[in-house]
């Protein structure tokens, strides 16, 4: 799977999600654990010769910064500043996530920042979520409306538009998971093709706000 992606074109970035999977949780997640699945991560993307750069939280949990950035991690996703992301519950962010995405809530869109530790966090904007259970009450059309209205907003701001899934996501209903995904894809290509977007790797992003010390794109 790591050769195909490499052997990509257009040429893919890889970062990490870690090694364990484990939350990376200051408060119940012994800081020792955290360290040797960082190191463990770490030496597996040198066994492949690949850059230790860029992070994904498992389970969007952002935290033990520090100990990444002294790993060589330079950027990560964060989490967008939705009101609710402040509670405690995870049972009640996920039930305000799908409320979003029932009422069409259009995504917000973000700037790139820098940390106190120096790694750049861009936050997620709109998970690609799966089709079983209560969220197939949320049709592909809207689905599409939200990411097409996600990539407009980033147009008319100059921000960032920060689309994920996981490959589980397309697991039940793949047909339509694919057809929303590429339809959302379409509309981009579009909007760069008329030099209204810009299309950038996490790795990217990380550099030109290194470079220009902001997280915003407007102009480019």
């Amino acid at each position: 799977m790591v050769e195909l992606i490499r052997k990509a074109s257009p040429k893919q970035e890889i970062g990490s999600h870690s090694f364990c999977h484990i939350p990376y949780h200051e408060g119940s997640t012994n800081c020792n654990a955290v360290r040797a699945d960082i190191k463990i991560a770490k030496k597996l993307h040198e066994a492949f010769n690949l850059p230790f750069e860029i992070f994904v939280f498992p389970r969007n949990i952002v935290g033990y910064r520090n100990l990444l950035a002294k790993a060589g991690i330079r950027v990560y996703r964060g989490n967008s500043p939705r009101w609710y992301n402040s509670i405690p519950s995870f049972s009640f962010r996920r039930l305000m996530d799908f409320i979003y995405f029932l009422f069409r809530v259009p995504p917000p869109t973000v700037k790139a920042t820098v940390d106190e530790t120096g790694m750049v966090n861009i936050p997620e904007c709109m998970l690609l979520f799966g089709r079983n259970g209560g969220r197939s009450l949320v049709s592909s059309r809207d689905l599409i409306r939200m990411g097409l209205a996600g990539l407009n907003r980033a147009v008319k701001r100059g921000e960032i538009f920060h689309l994920w899934f996981h490959p589980s996501n397309f697991a039940y209903k793949i047909d339509k998971q694919f057809y929303s995904l590429e339809a959302i894809l379409r509309y981009a290509q579009r909007l760069r093709e008329n030099g209204q977007l810009e299309i950038l790797t996490m790795r990217h992003i990380q550099r030109r706000t290194v470079e220009t010390g902001t997280g915003s794109f407007i102009g480019d």
